[in-house]
């Protein structure tokens, strides 16, 4: 039976039942009734109230124009009048003027007379002030010239031709207010026919707007008309068309989507149901070798199931377990029905629980079909199981979750393996940075604590400033401590090896801590035992007071700090788990704090170099990374017991030897050099140069000193053979401390040469050994340290091949 072969339903829908809708056609007659009434409208606005008005707007201009000319030509029929009564003034002076010319020239004028007292502003229908101010005031000028004429006329008449020229003259007189007030007329007619303008320009804006209006409504009305189609006809019918193609290929699963109770889709409901019909027949001949198919797939299954390699586990949506193949049941280390009907959760780790129950929350809503993750399982004997689990939610034909399939990898050794390799690469980048620093770390170190120690050997200073001194140089030698942690971290640096008491490293850790901590914090030491490390002192000072001093600061409000030593006999299942040696005694050195605890994030991460949750300048976050580097390179293991809000414990076994007790450092002295005798000392720091010089010279050595390598051999060529040691510097510019140690060789191959530099490795070991350089100098040195390694030089002894390394005392 195919995945398409399903029993007939109701038609589905993109979202429920078909939304009722109006059908296509009435749609369609709706939107081109609508089209048309915005047409009809624009058409009548335009005819109503644009045409008529612009129609009116258009005679009074012209009216305008009218009155206005016929004023201009009344202007000049009187002009030409005034000019002919003058010549015929100058005519009747030499001699008599035929009557009938002159009655002539009466009726003219009388007709402009008769045609002033007609005029007024009828024919624009124009009422403004100013223009039908300036056409009266025109017309009454234009009146009193043409009288005034007649008068003259009728002087000619009679002969009077004194009388003619003084009612002549006065006509001229009157035609400069005609003229005048026939401009204010023209001024007037064309301030109205600017107004008339500005109606017309808004007359046209106006249909300008109906339409551009129109033309809108067209463009905005086009694009939704076509997505009406596109959404009402086009698209339904292209998916109609294509489930007809998939029905027609043989594949009887097509059906349409039917969104609107409309003429497409009701053709779709019919379709939907035709091909449901066509399923419920095939289905029925095919359900037999479907199920048959089934049963067959199933016995794989489980067969698969089984004999898997890895563990599988059937889990319910509830989280309660299903059933186990072998592989599981070995890897939590029980038989199947104790683990059949229980909570899953049950065999994971206390503290990966809430993970997996928020991941499990996902997984069963169906946020996500597949989820993959590492989980730690408790087995039966109480061991932990990491492991790399896949879970998949498994569904039914109807898409509803069934289950979840759990694929459970067992990567416990893989993970060890790994965090060891990437702990060791960590710590390498750790010694790369290390080693950049620790040579001008180390100079000033060498600077501080040779005038230390200068100013505490001093008879004549006081008391104070000798405790003063000592205090400094103490501090400088914890700061070359770190110095040579960090290098030791790296693998840069060779430890030492040294019968270590480790009870009293915490009762001097507590002690130190007590002192400098803010007093609200309670310190404790309690030591069961006093087992001695063979190792380095300093570092697992160190060691301790790092974990301290993190005690110390995850508790800013106070609390309890107690750092307990006991013996430890853990099983070989702990020690096989945590990498240690399984014949051998163990020390635990326990760090606990009743502060702010961890959470399982910050556990994982604790160890690795930078990582810090503290404030920026609050710490750098190589603290716990040094302590883990320190342990494991003595042979040890840690472990975290901690819980955010309940405190954290932190121990470190170690393996140890027996009972015994340490010498405590003695006193700083000021040694005497046994002879007389001339150093040089290379070096490129001044400071260390400077302070070189003056323990050398207190010790009652003479002392000369050299910036580089080619100055060192000058003056050592020029000194015809004073120089009985010389004191190299390892990192010089110019050239190296081991170039310069080989070019003394060759031409002074007896000079003794103490070679000082802040970290030997292998190489630097094997390439001094090839210069038969006996003697190396830790830096930063002490004053006994320098003294002795330089009396140990001058002494007669016999070549080796081996060579010390003397480091400073605290």
């Amino acid at each position: 039976m195919s995945p398409g072969d399903a029993a007939p339903g109701p038609p589905p829908s993109a979202a429920g039942p078909p939304r009722p809708a109006l059908s296509l056609r009435a749609t369609l007659l709706a939107a081109a009734a609508v089209a048309y009434g915005l047409i009809l409208i624009v058409g009548l606005a335009l005819v109503v109230r644009v045409v008529p008005r612009a129609t009116g707007i258009a005679a009074r201009g012209a009216g305008v124009r009218a009155d206005f000319e016929t004023r201009n030509r009344v202007g000049r029929s009187l002009d030409v009048a005034i000019t002919d009564l003058w010549d015929q003034l100058r005519a009747a002076r030499t001699g008599p003027i035929p009557l009938d010319s002159l009655e002539a020239r009466r009726l003219r004028i009388e007709g402009i007379l008769r045609d002033t007292e007609l005029l007024g502003p009828l024919q624009s229908g124009v009422v403004s002030p100013e223009f039908v101010g300036a056409l009266e005031r025109a017309d009454r000028a234009a009146g009193l010239m043409a009288g005034t004429l007649i008068g003259a006329v009728g002087a000619l008449e009679i002969r009077d031709v004194a009388t003619a020229e003084r009612l002549l003259r006065r006509a001229d007189t009157l035609d400069a207010p005609f003229t005048e007030e026939l401009s204010s007329v023209t001024t007037a007619a064309l301030d109205e026919l600017a107004r008339d303008e500005l109606r017309l320009e808004r007359e046209a804006r106006y249909a300008a707007g109906l339409v551009t209006f129109l033309v809108l409504i067209g463009l905005i009305s086009a694009p939704l008309l076509w997505t009406l189609l596109q959404e009402r006809l086009f698209r339904p019918l292209r998916a109609l068309d294509a489930a007809l193609a998939r029905v027609d290929a043989g594949d009887l699963a097509a059906e349409v989507p039917v969104d609107r109770d409309d003429e497409v889709g009701r053709l779709g409901v019919h379709f939907n149901r035709t091909t449901a019909t066509l399923r419920t027949q095939r289905a029925a001949g095919e359900r037999a070798a479907a199920e048959a198919a089934i049963a067959v797939s199933e016995a794989r299954f489980r067969a698969a199931f089984e004999q898997a390699a890895v563990g599988l586990a059937e889990v319910a949506l509830d989280g309660h377990v299903l059933r186990t193949n072998r592989a599981m049941d070995a890897l939590l280390d029980r038989a199947p029905d104790e683990i059949a009907g229980r909570a899953f959760a049950t065999y994971t780790h206390p503290d990966d629980r809430e993970t997996e129950r928020l991941t499990w929350e996902r997984l069963v809503r169906g946020e996500r079909e597949v989820v993959r993750g590492e989980q730690r399982y408790v087995r039966r004997d109480g061991r932990l199981t990491t492991a790399l689990v896949t879970a998949t939610l498994l569904r039914d034909p109807d898409g509803a979750p069934r289950h979840v399939l759990a694929v459970v990898q067992d990567v416990t050794e893989q993970r060890r393996l790994q965090q060891e390799l990437l702990q060791t690469m960590k710590l390498e980048a750790v010694g790369q940075l290390a080693g950049g620093v620790a040579h001008d770390f180390n100079n000033l170190l060498a600077g501080i604590i040779g005038y230390a120690e200068l100013l505490e050997q001093d008879a004549g200073n006081s008391s104070n400033v000798r405790e003063d001194a000592a205090a400094i140089r103490r501090a400088a030698v914890r700061g070359a401590d770190l110095s040579r942690s960090l290098l030791t971290l790296a693998r840069r640096n060779p430890r030492k090896t040294e019968p270590v008491e480790i009870d009293a490293i915490a009762r001097d850790t507590a002690d130190l801590v007590r002192r400098t901590i803010d007093r609200r914090i309670e310190v404790e030491c309690t030591a069961t035992s006093r087992a001695v490390v063979i190792g380095d002192h300093s570092l697992l000072s160190n060691a301790v007071l790092n974990l301290a001093v993190n005690a110390r600061d995850a508790m800013p409000d106070g609390g309890r700090l107690a750092i307990r030593v006991t013996r430890a006999a853990p099983d070989a299942a702990f020690r096989e788990r945590h990498g240690l040696p399984p014949d051998r005694d163990l020390v635990a050195v326990a760090v606990a704090d009743t502060g702010h605890g961890m959470s399982v994030e910050v556990r994982a991460h604790v160890f690795e170099p930078f990582f810090t949750t503290k404030a920026p300048g609050k710490g750098t976050g190589l603290g716990l990374a040094l302590v883990y580097g320190t342990v494991r390179d003595h042979g040890g293991s840690i472990s975290i017991d901690s819980e955010v809000g309940r405190g954290t414990t932190i121990t470190v076994f170690l393996p140890c030897e027996g009972e015994g007790a340490e010498a405590g450092p003695g006193a700083s002295v000021s040694p005497r050099a046994a002879r007389e005798a001339h150093v040089m000392i290379v070096d490129d720091d001044e400071v260390v140069r400077a302070v070189g010089t003056r323990i050398l010279q207190r010790i009652g050595y003479r002392v000369s000193a050299a910036p580089d390598g080619p100055t060192a051999l000058e003056r050592l060529a020029a000194a015809d053979d004073e120089v009985e040691l010389v004191i190299l510097d390892g990192n010089m510019p110019r050239m190296s401390g081991a170039e310069t140690a080989r070019r003394i060789r060759d031409r002074w191959p007896g000079m003794p040469i103490i070679f000082a530099s802040g970290y030997f490795d292998a190489n630097v070991a094997r390439e001094l050994a090839e210069l038969r350089v006996m003697h190396t100098l830790q830096k930063p040195y002490s004053v006994q340290a320098l003294a002795q390694t330089v009396a140990e030089a001058l002494a007669p002894q016999r070549m080796t091949n081996s060579f010390s390394t003397t480091q400073p005392s605290p």
